[in-house]
């Protein structure tokens, strides 16, 4: 029996050999070896995810978009009288933009109803009004809606809603009226790491209609969330963006997402370069967000190793115990982004924990009222809070004298 092997296992990434030579059922056995010893596994293969609704209360996530009164060229605009407000929303799954529109009600006054565009067709006349689900003083939520998409593998169902705010008393200060489209929808699923199932959530976080933008992005990367099994709630979910590879089960791991959501393709890292990081010795929790993903490092004796790439610090522990033993312990997270390189043979560095500085600034009210602010900050100007044990420590005072003497105050502020 012959058969071109190359056609057999060329499909799956495997090494293309020429016609070879068979016993009868030696092949089978030949071929089933392939795979469990080494061979493609289940990482090329497409694990598919199950969509699930979700609300605007799963996060504060979408784009917000801008309005316009002037009617877009082309566009048919709804039988109604009154101004008319238009803003748009467009994806890349097909490509095409869509018109929403709403009367401008009077002031004081809600929206009441949204047309959508949803066929994409330029015509606003022909698609009843949406009311609203939800409306409260200041804002009002439509949805959600599905939109039907055409795209080169068939027609994809996109969920999303929308959000109208109302900024009548900030009109000064910008438009009045600001819509946030949000995707209405994830795909979750379980999904094989290595051996390892992890429940995964997709979650297309700038609405642009698909679900597999990184840091490459210009709207910003999606989130996943993974469950490893210790999550008590779907909250306490490890988020992270969307990244080049994903640490799961102290593995690392490339993960390819369909743009619509429906399936990813999981694979063992390969060609993975690793840097080191220097910290303070005292250092003993650091998180870092960057194109490599959402990691949280633990360095041992002031150093760290992770993958090779661009990173924002986001949080860091530090401890240290002074001369009776006490041991005191300070956390720390940064108003400004913090960016660190890690470069294969150059250490990036970090000074972190020390020393605490205390930083005060002062406002004048008028009427002789002036009220002070006062940061605890950490070398990086970050703002930390300080432990005594377990317990948090006492926050500094102010005491505020006048130049007479005549008045005297003492106050106890609260840390940032």
């Amino acid at each position: 029996m012959f058969f071109d092997l190359g056609e057999v296992l060329g499909t799956i990434g495997a090494v293309s050999l020429r016609a070879i030579t068979f016993k009868k059922g030696r092949w089978v056995a030949l071929i089933l070896a392939y795979f469990f010893l080494g061979g493609i596994g289940f990482s090329q293969k497409e694990q598919w995810l199950k969509f699930r609704p979700v609300s605007d209360d799963y996060g504060v996530r979408g784009v917000t978009v801008l309005v316009t009164t002037n009617l877009p060229v082309g566009l048919v605009p709804p039988k109604e009288s009154g101004t008319l407000a238009f803003f748009r929303w467009c994806t890349a799954l097909d490509g095409k933009a869509r018109w929403f529109c709403f009367p401008i009600p009077p002031l004081g006054g809600t929206v009441t109803k949204l047309y959508i565009d949803k066929n994409a067709n330029g015509r606003l006349d022909d698609d009843a009004p949406e009311l609203p689900v939800r409306s409260s003083e200041g804002e009002c939520e439509f949805g959600p809606f599905k939109i039907q998409l055409s795209t080169p593998d068939g027609p994809v169902v996109y969920v999303i809603g929308v959000v109208i705010e109302d900024r009548a008393e900030r009109a000064s200060q910008g438009p009045r009226w600001l819509p946030r489209i949000f995707s209405a929808g994830v795909y979750q699923g379980k999904v094989d790491f290595g051996g390892k199932k992890v429940l995964l959530t997709l979650i297309d976080c700038n609405a642009n209609g698909v679900f597999n933008d990184t840091f490459e992005c210009p709207e910003g990367p999606d989130m996943i969330a993974i469950d490893e099994g210790n999550s008590l709630s779907e909250s306490d979910m490890n988020e992270r963006p969307l990244s080049r590879y994903i640490e799961v089960g102290g593995g690392w791991y490339e993960l390819e997402v369909a743009p619509d959501g429906a399936w990813v393709k999981v694979r063992k890292a390969e060609g993975l370069q690793w840097g080191t990081i220097q910290v303070p010795v005292g250092v003993t929790e650091l998180k870092l967000i960057g194109e490599n993903g959402k990691l949280d490092l633990r360095p041992q004796d002031g150093i760290g190793q992770l993958p090779v790439g661009m990173y924002e610090i986001m949080e860091y522990e530090y401890s240290k115990k002074d001369s009776a033993g006490v041991n005191w312990r300070v956390k720390g997270w940064f108003k400004e982004s913090v960016f660190v390189r890690v470069q294969k043979e150059v250490p990036g560095s970090l000074r972190l924990g020390e020393p605490i500085t205390l930083a005060l600034s002062h406002e004048a009210l008028g009427e002789g009222r002036v009220r002070f602010e006062l940061d605890v900050q950490g070398p990086l100007e970050e703002r930390v809070m300080v432990y005594r044990g377990k317990q948090q420590s006492v926050p500094p005072r102010l005491a505020i004298f006048s130049a007479d003497g005549v008045f005297a105050v003492t106050n106890t502020l609260e840390y940032g």
